[in-house]
């Protein structure tokens, strides 16, 4: 049984608690403004805020908010059943339980802001379960909103705020982590919690992949870094229960990755470092120079986090033995620092803790900057002791001065820009505000994909304020086709590919409105007529002619991942597509016709199929994400639905389920017999991943409950009232 706490160390938990209080609030005021200029952002934000729409849009439709179509993605995606989609369920959730009086922009607005307070918060529970002492956890969570990093994706402001990247799901996924990670160490330790523990490890993976990684690899570490009076065996089977019990929360965001992962982008346009991240010599010579944790200013987080270090350094050689927790936050700092060095340092050994090649390594900066933090605050705690030790209470006080001057005054400063140029945009998007409203409902009536220009091209100079006027259309979910916001499909990197000055490819993607400001008219391909004007939006007819169209498939391609997008860039850039003549792309050398002549591997294409189309488009009606068309066959022949191909699709030819191909550049196709037929598309995942979400809340609920009330006992967990 544990001694109850003396009378110096309730007082100590008192100051710790007050000063913890004291930060939050500061850090409320401080990033404040989010709350006036962070409606609408140029970031990231402009994906999360089409999600968390869509999954209202879904809900509303009574189809699964978890496994929706995305149409404003150029060639459409089913974003949400790969990407982790907690944080953007919180927002839905808030906005349905206030009876949706509150718009649900506001909502995830405010939940943002909430992320970026509450950071402070992670930090300290994370310190207390990893048993620091109250002085040390308030140390932790004073630094926190102090990180200064140059929009490396950490932890700091930068990742988060309207003039930063946007990581929404990662600033409530950070906070996850912190205390999955607290947790998971203390349930590994001591046995108790074992479910609390798994069950944050998997809400933080749901929350963020990657991020949950990071826990899981943590608590790894835990288990092998010895412990007096626990062996490892004990560790062991006390990790095992908590990934356990984070598989069964996270896999109903897991099993969908697995069973697309053929069809599942590693794009070729994100930086090579954000998949490897950066080389041992890259990342040290940031970490020694400050760049981690105090860009733009003296490097005093820095030398306290290597103050920390040396301190914890010190006492393993002095006791030789691994002191606890300090010399966990020690082990746990290097390890990460190793991992953020990345591919170009380890190679495929890093395989081995998880780093598949499809992670973004250099997210483990979070991860750096989590336990060098907590070794700064460590450095502090040592340090205000000696001093109140000796009594010099006044050297304390002017010590933490000096140490958080430096600080506070740049973040006081990078703050102030943010609101500057935030709301120098807001002046401007209200503005705009009632002009975009127009441009919108005009596109939006008259159906089929918008161009806003190529993003990258004159579209990246068609801005309101700085944003680009594709992301506002992209944040009112119109099918725009200027840039993608999620990589995740296939034919997402094909966009560059769409060529703007020919006809053909405005027909092949149903692109059928271009806007187009005045200043910048003549980027606009001279074949575009003029429908509409709103203000200083010019609004141009283009010839897409609908989503369907009849198509001939001349040859058959045998493609995977990594040869999918040369195949469809020399598909793009033939005469094949004015001649609507396609590939039949077969991703496992089985499906294509088998009298179908079939390309060599990286082989070129023939000259063009001159045949006639087999048959004629007689309508086509669009009803949300539901699409009809009537066709009429001559001969036997092939739909094209141009969509990106999902096995999800459902082809229903006459009411009767028709099984799909994929046709270049990545779309569905549909063969139909001769005739008269009528063809409904829709996209049907069912309800699946909704009931396993379910299913494994509620079952990590009831371990949870049923641990406690001591009706369940994991693997190794310590006995009742030990």
């Amino acid at each position: 049984m544990s001694r109850p706490p003396t009378v110096d160390s309730r007082a100590e938990i008192r100051v710790a608690r007050l000063v913890l209080c004291v930060v939050l609030l500061a850090n409320a005021l401080a990033s404040s403004a989010e709350l006036t200029v962070g409606n609408i952002t140029g970031n990231d934000n402009v994906g999360h805020h089409a999600l968390v729409a869509g999954m209202a849009r879904a809900v509303e439709q009574g189809e699964n908010p978890l496994d929706f179509w995305s149409p404003e993605n150029p060639f459409g995606s089913a974003i949400v059943r790969t990407y982790q989609p907690l944080a953007h369920a919180l927002v839905v959730l808030a906005y349905y339980a206030m009876g949706k009086l509150v718009p649900l922009a506001t909502v995830f607005l405010y939940v943002r802001y909430l992320a970026i307070v509450l950071l402070p918060l992670g930090f300290f529970a994370c310190a207390r379960l990893l048993a620091m002492s109250p002085l040390a956890a308030a140390a932790a969570a004073a630094l926190a909103p102090l990180l200064s990093a140059d929009a490396w994706y950490g932890l700091d402001y930068s990742s988060y705020v309207t003039t930063g990247r946007g990581l929404f799901p990662q600033s409530v996924a950070a906070i996850l982590m912190l205390v999955a990670i607290g947790a998971g160490v203390r349930a590994i330790r001591g046995g108790r919690q074992i479910a609390v523990a798994g069950a944050l490890v998997g809400l933080t993976t749901a929350c963020h992949l990657i991020y949950g990684w990071i826990a899981a690899v943590t608590l790894c570490l835990a288990a092998i870094l010895p412990e007096s009076g626990c062996p490892f065996l004990r560790r062991f089977r006390r990790l095992t229960g908590i990934g356990a019990l984070s598989v069964i929360v996270s896999a109903f965001q897991l099993l969908p990755i697995l069973q697309d992962r053929a069809i599942l982008n590693h794009s070729r346009w994100e930086e090579s470092w954000k998949w490897d991240s950066f080389g041992a010599a890259t990342v040290l010579k940031t970490l020694f120079s400050g760049e981690v944790l105090d860009h733009g200013r003296l490097p005093v987080m820095s030398l306290l986090a290597l103050a920390g270090a040396a301190t914890v350094a010190w006492q393993i050689y002095r006791t030789r033995r691994l002191p606890a927790p300090q010399g966990f936050l020690l082990a746990a700092a290097v390890v990460w620092i190793l991992i953020f060095f990345g591919r170009p340092t380890w190679g495929p050994l890093l395989l081995a803790i998880g780093a598949v090649r499809d992670l973004h390594l250099h997210r483990a900066v979070g991860a750096v900057q989590a336990f060098l933090v907590l070794l700064a605050a460590l450095a502090i705690e040592a340090g205000f002791r000696e001093l109140m030790r000796r009594k010099l209470l006044w050297l304390a006080s002017v010590s933490a001065v000096v140490l958080l001057a430096p600080m506070l005054t740049e973040r006081a400063a990078y703050l102030a820009r943010n609101q500057s140029q935030g709301t120098e945009v807001m002046i401007a998007l209200n503005a705009a505000e009632p002009a975009v409203d127009a441009v919108t409902n005009s596109v939006l009536q008259t159906g089929g994909r918008v161009s806003a220009g190529p993003g990258t091209g004159w579209g990246s100079r068609f801005q309101v304020g700085n944003i680009p006027f594709f992301a506002l259309l992209n944040i009112r979910l119109v099918p725009q086709m200027s840039a993608p916001y999620q990589l995740t499909a296939l034919t997402s990197d094909l966009l560059p590919s769409f060529d703007h000055k020919r006809p053909p490819h405005y027909s092949l993607f149903n692109v059928r409105s271009v806007v187009v400001p005045q200043s910048l008219a003549a980027e606009a391909a001279p074949f575009l007529t003029p429908r509409y004007q709103v203000d200083r939006y010019r609004i141009l007819d283009a010839p897409g002619r609908g989503y369907f169209d009849i198509v001939t498939t001349p040859a058959a391609a045998t493609v995977d991942q990594a040869d999918f997008y040369d195949v469809n860039r020399a598909w793009l850039e033939s005469d094949w597509v004015d001649r609507h003549a396609h590939l039949w792309l077969d991703f496992d050398g089985r499906h294509a016709p088998p009298n179908l002549p079939r390309l060599a591997k990286h082989a070129a294409l023939p000259p063009a199929d001159s045949a006639a189309p087999p048959g004629e488009l007689v309508g086509e009606v669009q009803s949300h994400e539901r699409y009809l068309v009537e066709v009429r066959m001559q001969r036997e022949g092939m739909v094209l639905f141009k969509m990106t191909w999902h096995p999800n699709w459902l082809a229903l030819v006459d009411g009767k389920p028709q099984a799909t191909a994929v046709l270049s550049p990545g779309f569905v196709g549909v063969p139909v017999a001769s005739g008269s037929h009528n063809i409904l598309m829709s996209y049907q995942p069912g309800f699946t991943k909704l009931w396993l979400a379910l299913a494994g809340f509620l079952l990590a609920a009831g371990a949870v409950w049923a641990e406690r009330r001591g009706y369940l006992n994991f693997p190794g967990a310590a006995p009742r009232g030990q």
